[in-house]
């Protein structure tokens, strides 16, 4: 869908993944307020960090979701993406912006 005033967003191309998903997910925050755990979104403006992630403009390559990263928590070891962050969101309950404050301090 085109939305003729929705603000387009240009990031320089040495911008690394982290950076742009933690800018993904804090438009999506601005998009959708609420935070929901334990499943995509309860309806309306609700989004879990991979929800806000695709909200704010995040479009995953191919492999993007299977980059490892460490976890900064005590309960597993290295793991993909779409692993490390639903984890942080439901079962620790990071607000979508520590996540990405988080995700910035990988870059």
């Amino acid at each position: 869908m085109f939305l003729a005033d929705k603000e387009w967003i240009i990031l320089k191309s040495d911008t690394s993944l982290y950076q742009r998903l933690a800018s993904a997910i804090r438009r999506g925050c601005e998009l959708a307020p609420a935070q929901a755990f334990n499943t995509y979104s309860y309806g309306g403006g609700s989004a879990c960090v991979g929800r806000a992630a695709m909200l704010g403009g995040y479009h995953a390559e191919s492999d993007d979701w299977k980059v490892s990263l460490p976890y900064p928590c005590d309960c597993q070891r290295d793991a993909s993406i779409a692993t490390v962050l639903p984890h942080l969101n439901d079962a620790h309950r990071w607000t979508r912006e520590q996540i990405a404050d988080w995700l910035d301090k990988l870059s």
